[in-house]
């Protein structure tokens, strides 16, 4: 039932992010505003999502711990930049009716005001924090063991992973500013140590830490595997992300540049 609820929730997403598009476009003009890579990241994070949230995946979480941390890694490392990047508050914002938009509108305006120069720091302060305590929690046993076993927490505990990594990724994107993704860069890369930390931990660990999966040498295997995967692919998956991001802000610095030279040029004109 719940990876049912879980493919119409996404199909809806992606219906209600083309109709956005269709209207922006409209109106602004095609690739305005949100470009056409932006739509292709969110194209990419749906795929990401049901790669991680539908069969054969999800149905080998609960017996395989490996498993399990491949899609916690695509939870948390790869569709949320892929996600933040497509901007779909605002695209959704132009697929609401138009008086729902101009309810909305003002508040969304107010959220990215309180995100200005002298606020932006703080915000990207508690999102960090925010992200990666929802990590550790997760990995506690005793609430580790709790998803496994009931399918309603293990959907909660995935909403919060995506959804807290999504507010990370956008802050360090510069929420809507390029010239901040500089300093952006240099948040992944520390956002990665926290995860890595867990990933050797795990590794390193003598014992199995959840029952769902046993105490035998085996599920001690499965574990250190486990451990590898979130701070081997984890970190290489923020890696890349952080690369793309730092190519991205020297882009936009090469345009702003161009637009400069372009415009002391033909001032005297």
């Amino acid at each position: 039932m719940v990876e049912q609820l879980v493919a119409v929730v996404l199909v809806a997403g992606m219906v209600f992010y083309a109709r956005g598009i269709e209207r922006l476009w409209s109106v602004a003009g095609r690739g305005r505003i949100v470009g056409t890579l932006q739509v292709a990241a969110y194209a990419g994070a749906m795929a990401a999502l049901l790669l991680a949230l539908e069969p054969p995946l999800d149905g080998a979480v609960a017996t395989n711990l490996p498993w399990h941390m491949v899609q916690h890694v695509v939870l948390l490392a790869v569709v949320p930049p892929l996600l933040a990047a497509s901007a779909p508050l605002t695209v959704w914002m132009y697929a609401l009716p138009h008086a729902s938009r101009a309810r909305v509108q003002p508040l969304w305006r107010r959220i990215l005001r309180s995100q200005e120069n002298e606020h932006w720091l703080a915000w990207t302060a508690g999102a960090f924090a925010l992200t990666n305590l929802t990590l550790a929690v997760w990995h506690l046993p005793v609430l580790y063991d709790a998803a496994v076993d009931h399918a309603g927490l293990h959907a909660l505990e995935h909403v919060s992973f995506v959804a807290t990594a999504t507010l990370f990724w956008w802050m360090v994107l510069g929420a809507g500013r390029r010239e901040r993704r500089g300093l952006g860069v240099l948040g992944v890369f520390i956002a990665s140590l926290p995860a890595t930390a867990l990933g050797l931990l795990m590794t390193l660990a003598s014992t199995s830490w959840y029952a769902a999966y046993g105490s035998s040498a085996t599920a001690v295997r499965n574990q250190q595997v486990a451990g590898a995967i979130m701070w081997g692919f984890g970190g290489l998956a923020l890696v890349v992300g952080a690369a793309a991001l730092f190519a991205g802000w020297l882009a936009a610095m090469d345009r702003d540049d161009q637009r400069a030279r372009a415009r002391a040029v033909t001032g005297p004109c």
